[in-house]
Parts: structure tokens; sequence; C-alpha cells
């Protein structure tokens, strides 16, 4: 079992979100890059469910996730554009989060920046960095328990990962773009070739 996610506060508008995963960083990439894998995990709380999952992990691509609670009918969407991505390494982006059906942004972007780093027992460390607007939607966030939606998807991460032990990055069966320079560069990476 991980240790659940460890949160903290940098500056005035800032969070710091670190997880370890017990998996190999070109797995755990995999999964937060490629839309058949992320559906299997980013679920977020508990009730909600996926609706939409598209994912362009390379400089100018874009994001777009969306979850609805069938119980209350409440949707929430996520979009966001990377501004850079360095294959097995890190994304930065800038992040809007929208409130219902219609789409309407609520408040500002976010900065974020993921790193992957490997860890002495074979896992990978992800850590994100979040810049908020402003402090209040900094504290607004944590009164939510945003932190809590995330440990939740990260733990079906892990469920995830434990499937994959004994598969190499070629066996994940995800769908490749050969005209998607991130992904060229991901595989000659695997290859060895950076």
């Amino acid at each position: 079992m991980q240790k659940p996610l460890n949160v903290k506060r940098e500056g005035v508008d800032t969070l710091i979100v670190a997880r370890d995963f017990a998996g190999p960083r070109v797995h755990v990439w995999q999964a937060f890059t490629h839309a058949a894998l992320l559906k299997r995990w980013l679920l977020g709380p508990n009730g909600w469910q996926m609706q939409h999952c598209r994912v362009d992990a390379r400089r100018g691509g874009s994001y777009e996730w969306s979850w609805r609670n069938p119980q209350t009918g409440d949707v929430l969407g996520i979009t966001g554009v990377y501004h850079q991505v360095k294959p097995l390494r890190v994304m930065v982006d800038r992040q809007s989060f929208h409130l219902g059906d219609g789409g309407g942004e609520m408040g500002d972007q976010t900065r974020n920046a993921v790193t992957f780093e490997d860890r002495s027992d074979g896992g990978t460390r992800v850590t994100t960095r979040i810049v908020y607007p402003d402090a209040a939607t900094r504290e607004l966030v944590l009164m939510q328990d945003m932190p809590a939606g995330m440990e939740a998807s990260y733990r079906r991460l892990d469920q995830f990962l434990a499937t994959l032990r004994h598969k190499t990055a070629a066996e994940l069966a995800v769908p490749r773009h050969p005209e998607s320079p991130s992904q060229k560069t991901a595989l000659r990476e695997r290859q060895g070739g950076l």
C-alpha cells in the first residue's frame, strides 16, 4: 500500500502535491498521457463517472476531461493546453475548471507542472506544482478537499499499475500516433535513443 499524497502550501498561491507509485516511470507516464488509460483511474471522488476524456500530450496539444455524478446530476470538466512536454519527465500546462453542462469557466486558470522521477525502489514519484490565481482560490480548493479526490483517483491508479507489473511499455497497447512528436520521442527514449 502506497502512502497517501503529500500536500503542502508554497508561497501565497501554490500547492505542491507529491505521490509515490509502485510502478516504473514509463507505465506511470503512459497512465497520465493516454486517454484509454486515464479512463481507468482518473475518476475523482467515489460515485463520479468519467464522461469524456481526450488527451494530446505534446507541446501545443490539449486535453479535456469531464465527469458526472449520477446521484446529483452535477457535472465537472477540466480543460488544458500543454506548454511543455518532455516525455517521461515533465508536463507543463494551463488548466481551467468548468461547472455544469454549459461549460462555464470557474475562476482563472491554474498553471501546473507535473514531474515524473524514478525512485530507488523501482517506483515513480509524481510531483504536481499547481499555481492558483491567488491565495483565496488555493484555500477554497483545499476547503473543498480537492486532495481527497486526487488521492481517490491515485488509489485507483495504484490498482491499475499493479496489473501491469510484468508488462513492457509496448505491451500496454495504447494507441500510437506516429505524427505526434511527443510519442516519437517517448518511443526513442524507451528504446534507449535519448
